[in-house]
């Protein structure tokens, strides 16, 4: 019963004093639950580091970070608090990490499957956005609803919108594709309107009594305010966007087992990186083009897409081999 009370404690913590996700908050309260369930001595170094070791096939960021918030929550005295994190920050774990080098390339049409099987509107559009326009998804969610106007160029009507990219710099980005025009103005007339496109908003605790769509500046992060002493009222945009984010890669990995798509040949930034591809297949492997349509400060973070994306090297093999004389 004490653990319980104690994980409950740390939980409000948390909720107090962190910048978290209610999911990153159920997460590490998880975490400590199974923790305390060891009956560790709290001020032993070694505690926490036998708990982090046995835990390596789990996420083991997750586990080291639950930790460390239980320490700075916990442990009063400083001396121990530090020998602790000293210890932790010792361990060398070996992680099997998949290169995205390694991973299989999904087509142009193996990403249209996982958008088609996504479950709601807002997060079509997303991906959409994504695959067409090659920006982030952390872009779209901070998109305004003055950030957008329409332009007519070359005699079309085109939506032109400024995104603050990864850097903090501001991107210009245009929607020329009609369908995703229609999609992109429908979803922002109707969530003005304060009217969901449709039932995307969901609430995981059963026992709140009601639920508010709070609309403001950002039509891509709408809060959810749940009643009864549990709100998804971020404390600060960045929280805010990590939560609507979790609920965009959720979707995702559902759209993936319904696709038959291995979640290991996945990430959200594939949307982009197969975006990259495009443009420098189109334009004729020209590096310039892609970094500007991804807007990079630095042709060697172009690069690094170009080599991710597993077309540069076939490309030169297959020229070497059948294109050139011998």
């Amino acid at each position: 019963m004490k653990d319980v009370m104690d994980v409950e404690n740390f939980k409000e913590w948390l909720n107090d004093n962190k910048a978290l996700s209610l999911g990153s908050i159920k997460t590490y309260s998880d975490i400590i639950n199974t923790f305390l369930k060891r009956a560790p001595d709290l001020n032993n170094p070694d505690s926490y580091a036998a708990f982090l070791i046995d835990r390596k096939d789990k996420s083991i960021n997750n586990n080291l970070y639950a930790l460390q918030h239980y320490i700075e929550y916990k442990i009063k005295d400083t001396q121990t608090k530090k020998r602790i994190k000293e210890r932790l920050l010792g361990i060398h774990i070996k992680k099997h990490i998949i290169s995205k080098t390694s991973r299989r390339q999904l087509t142009y049409d193996d990403a249209l499957k996982v958008i088609n099987n996504l479950k709601t509107y807002k997060h079509r559009l997303i991906a959409l956005m994504q695959l067409e326009c090659g920006l982030r998804a952390s872009e779209i969610f901070y998109i305004k609803y003055d950030s957008y106007i329409i332009e007519n160029i070359n005699n079309e009507s085109v939506i032109k919108f400024k995104i603050k990219n990864k850097g903090g710099r501001t991107k210009i980005s245009y929607i020329f594709d009609d369908l995703l025009k229609k999609m992109f103005l429908e979803y922002i007339e109707k969530t003005k309107d304060n009217k969901p496109i449709c039932n995307y908003l969901t609430c995981e605790n059963e026992n709140a009594k009601e639920i508010k769509v709070i609309m403001d500046e950002y039509p891509f992060m709408q809060n959810i305010l749940k009643l009864k002493k549990m709100t998804i009222q971020s404390r600060n945009l960045f929280s805010r966007m990590r939560y609507h984010y979790q609920r965009y890669w959720d979707d995702l990995k559902q759209s993936l087992v319904l696709s038959e798509i291995d979640r290991d040949d996945w990430a959200t930034h594939d949307f982009r990186r197969n975006f990259a591809k495009r443009v420098y297949e189109f334009y004729n492997k020209d590096l310039t083009k892609v970094k500007k349509a991804l807007n990079h400060a630095q042709l060697s973070t172009t690069l690094l897409y170009v080599d991710n994306a597993g077309f540069d090297t076939s490309d030169i093999l297959n020229d070497m081999q059948k294109n050139t004389s011998k």
